[in-house]
């Protein structure tokens, strides 16, 4: 029940974050009740595996997306010890 609680917060956080609509996030929450609802109907092997294939899905995603802004995280991280270095407080645009 905790995973799934955990889960269900970090997706509407995403969906929230992704769009302020009413009707995307109320379709999120229909959307999220009929697969719990689903999830607790069908086979518990079936259930698993679904659960592992979607928790690659993510990791992929993940992995992905710090291999894309990986460029990006060095030249921030420049900036940010050169004005360490400096003395200034580090600020970011």
């Amino acid at each position: 029940i905790t995973s799934l609680i955990g889960n269900y917060y970090y997706a509407q956080a995403n969906v929230k974050y992704l769009t302020n609509s009413k009707f995307v996030m109320n379709l999120f929450r229909i959307t999220a009740v009929a697969m719990i609802f689903i999830g607790s109907q069908m086979n518990l092997k079936l259930a698993w595996n679904l659960a592992d294939l979607t928790m690659a899905f993510m990791a992929t995603t993940n992995i992905i997306s710090l291999l894309l802004l990986g460029g990006i995280v060095n030249k921030v991280l420049k900036d940010f010890n050169m004005q360490q270095k400096s003395g200034i407080d580090p600020k970011f645009n």
